[in-house]
């Protein structure tokens, strides 16, 4: 698999010299193996590449970038949508293929890619909440309030204590 950036005309293609230059000829295009190494060349020569996106020279499907995201093509979004059998990664609800978004496993702003390793399907309430947190913080943060709100609902009885050993 690789990845070109193109326009629809043009190509991206590196100088000896490391400069960003177009090309019509796609076989002088640079070839990237990730989305990842296509938009930081996208982000290093930004006069140079507006309006060009990364094209998946494999399945033709065109990654745009916009706001340092990769916007991924329908049929990536489909796809996700179907591994994951409709359902949202963090709660488990039913969704319409329309109503999912897409989740950063690991948040960008902490390191994360936009790999499809690293994107998983979510509501839009779970991918609010989430926001950049990752996985592990997450579920601490999802267990703590549950077992506060639960406390507040059972006080400090024989259910309470029962439940906080069940748990543990």
């Amino acid at each position: 698999m690789g990845y070109v950036l193109t326009n629809g005309k043009y190509y991206i293609r590196i100088s000896p010299t490391g400069a960003t230059e177009k090309t019509l000829d796609i076989r002088e295009a640079r070839i990237y193996l990730t989305t990842d190494k296509a938009k930081e060349r996208l982000q290093k020569a930004l006069g140079k590449t507006r309006g060009y996106y990364i094209l998946d020279m494999e399945t033709d499907s065109k990654y745009q970038f916009s706001h340092g995201r990769i916007k991924f093509p329908r049929e990536t979004r489909e796809l996700i949508y179907r591994s994951a059998d409709g359902r949202c990664a963090l709660c488990g609800r039913k969704l319409q293929i329309d109503d999912m978004t897409l989740d950063h496993i690991t948040p960008l702003s902490m390191g994360g890619n936009d790999t499809l390793d690293n994107i998983q399907c979510a509501c839009k309430a779970c991918n609010q909440f989430k926001s950049n947190i990752l996985p592990d913080d997450f579920m601490n943060r999802i267990t703590e309030i549950f077992m506060y709100q639960t406390r507040k609902r059972l006080g400090d009885g024989v259910k309470w204590r029962l439940l906080q050993t069940l748990i543990k």
